[in-house]
């Protein structure tokens, strides 16, 4: 892992930089228009910490969901971010890479699996609700992968052409649909989840992914990208889906439409934007840029 601002990244922009066992969360905001506004007994994560376990500890705004042997799995953290200028928003931002559920399956051979209704309302939700109370912050926006497909039925209508392609693959893995995630985190003053990313298709780059009986699912050798486990939920605003892997010239410059293209590797996923807007003005969240929002897209199932 690198340190710091990865190439290309504004001077302005800042870093957090969070790990449990081999699972990483690497979280860049524009510190010239946001920053992260302490709060009076709670212990938010340093810049970086590549050493986290699991511990469930009220006031302890990051973590690992559970255990992996003698060390955690799958990241967290949660923030209170603070616009510094045009307005008094305030917003708790969550960073998270869920375990997979009872039912899931994952590249990696050494992931747990945890019920995900207990993850989203005892770990997220319960430390967003504390943390939400005694900051005062206006709105929260989770930003997570979440290794839960959207609803069978929806996909099966939107996505027709890859499930003929991949029928087997395509209704594998346990589902909740957006908003059943929001409800499930019950998060206090916010009972409704109010703008979020469509549902796409972002796992992921598997090109080895087996059946139980060994062989490969079909297409053989093609990249799989059939379940929709990344999303950007918020309870504010109106959000607008862009897929960067998808623009034409994106395209043509990095070959994102073949399997030719490198960075389909491993269990890459493809980055996924909320883009919001506030009022009729856009505000990126603290993670991005002016007017783009959060992107999510990540390797390690």
């Amino acid at each position: 892992m690198v340190d710091g601002l990865p190439p290309g990244v504004p001077a302005s922009y800042s870093t957090f930089d969070l790990q449990c066992n081999k699972d990483n969360i690497k979280i860049l905001y524009n510190a010239a228009r946001w920053e992260v506004t302490p709060v009076a007994g709670f212990q938010l994560a340093p810049r970086v910490d590549r050493d986290m376990n699991f511990e469930f500890i009220a006031n302890k705004m990051y973590g690992c969901f559970n255990v992996e042997g003698e060390t955690g799995d799958r990241v967290y953290g949660i923030f209170p971010f603070k616009l510094k200028s045009g307005g008094p928003l305030k917003i708790i931002v969550s960073f998270s890479h869920f375990p997979h559920p009872p039912g899931g399956s994952s590249s990696s051979s050494t992931a747990v699996t945890a019920d995900q209704h207990a993850m989203l309302k005892d770990t997220l939700g319960a430390k967003i609700n504390v943390l939400k109370s005694a900051s005062a912050a206006d709105n929260v926006l989770v930003i997570a992968d979440l290794n839960l497909d959207m609803p069978l039925a929806i996909k099966g209508a939107k996505f027709a052409e890859e499930n003929a392609a991949m029928p087997d693959l395509f209704g594998l893995e346990p589902a909740m649909s957006s908003e059943q995630v929001w409800e499930a985190m019950n998060i206090y003053g916010s009972p409704s989840l109010v703008s979020k990313t469509e549902y796409k298709l972002t796992c992921c780059a598997d090109k080895t992914k087996k059946m139980k009986n060994g062989t490969l699912f079909p297409p053989a050798g093609n990249s799989k990208f059939t379940f929709a486990f990344d999303r950007v939920l918020a309870d504010f605003g109106t959000m607008r889906t862009v897929m960067p892997l998808e623009e034409g010239k994106v395209k043509t410059q990095y070959r994102t439409d073949g399997e030719e293209c490198p960075m389909y590797v491993g269990a890459f996923h493809k980055p996924i934007i909320g883009q919001i807007s506030v009022a009729g003005v856009h505000r990126a969240p603290p993670g991005v840029p002016d007017r783009v929002a959060p992107i999510l897209g990540q390797k390690q199932q």
